[in-house]
């Protein structure tokens, strides 16, 4: 009772399936390999390993927890893309929103539905 009071999305097992192999593919392994080889490198060119593991993986997990929150556009600009601001002539803040990359819209939806992470 009450488990989807704050939302719920409707899918099948095969797009879930099919969105989890591709997230593993084209960003998780991608980001794990990118987060080590930017480890290795500042501790090759004589970071301390502990300032490396910070800047790295602290940080990351940091700037995870923004766009969890509040979107790309908190990293950003309103498109959450760096150097590239669509919505940098927008007139209003509406005009801004519609400037956004679709994933900023989604993201609103669910984290509306997510109660908790407000």
């Amino acid at each position: 009772m009450g488990s989807l009071r704050s939302g719920a999305v409707v899918t099948t097992l095969e797009h879930q399936a099919t969105a989890w192999r591709y997230a593993e593919e084209q960003v998780h392994a991608p980001l794990q390999r990118a987060v080590e080889e930017a480890f290795e490198e500042l501790v090759r060119q004589g970071v301390e390993e502990e300032v490396a593991y910070l800047a790295v993986v602290h940080e990351l997990r940091t700037r995870v927890e923004q766009i969890t929150q509040a979107g790309f556009a908190t990293q950003h600009g309103p498109d959450g893309r760096p150097g590239h601001d669509p919505a940098a002539g927008a007139t209003s803040r509406r005009a801004a929103a519609r400037a956004a990359h679709p994933i900023e819209h989604v993201g609103r939806r669910v984290r509306a539905m997510m109660s908790w992470i407000r």
